[in-house]
C-alpha cells in the first residue's frame, strides 16, 4: 500500500520502525503472554500526511498519558540498554501522536509525514 502511494523510501522505512514499536508496545505492555488480543490498524493516506491508527483492548496507559519518549542517556561502558527508546522514536520520526481510551479500547494516533525529512517541527 505505502508503495502504491509513491512515498520514498525513508519515509517508508519510518513508517515501518514506527509501526513496529507501536505494536510491540502494545502487546508487551497493553497485552500479555497469559492473555493474547487482537490490535486493530487502520491506515490513511492524504497529501503529505499518512494516518496510523492502532486499537485495542488490553490495559490503558498508566494515568491515560502518552510517555514522553525522552532520549535516555547511554551509561558507561558503551552497551546500549534493553528497551527504552520506543516512544523516543515514535515521536522523533512523527509530525503527532495521540491516546485516548474509548469504549474499553487504547487509541493510538500518529500522523507519519510523507518525507522522512519533514517530521522534525511540522504541524499538521
Amino acid at each position: 500500500m505505502l508503495d502504491k502511494a509513491g512515498l520514498c523510501r525513508g519515509a517508508r522505512d519510518n513508517i515501518e520502525l514506527v509501526l513496529a514499536e507501536a505494536l510491540n508496545n502494545v502487546a508487551e505492555h497493553a497485552y500479555d503472554a497469559k492473555a493474547p488480543g487482537l490490535i486493530r490498524l487502520c491506515l490513511s493516506l492524504r497529501p503529505g500526511i499518512i494516518g496510523l491508527e492502532l486499537r485495542d483492548r488490553g490495559r490503558p496507559m498508566p494515568n491515560l498519558v502518552l510517555p514522553e519518549g525522552r532520549f535516555k542517556p547511554l551509561g558507561g561502558g558503551g552497551d546500549l540498554p534493553e528497551g527504552g527508546f520506543g516512544w523516543f522514536l515514535i515521536r522523533r520520526l512523527s509530525a503527532h501522536v495521540t491516546y485516548r481510551r474509548e469504549g474499553g479500547e487504547n487509541v493510538l494516533e500518529i500522523l507519519m509525514p510523507g518525507r522522512p525529512d519533514s517530521a522534525f517541527g511540522s504541524a499538521y
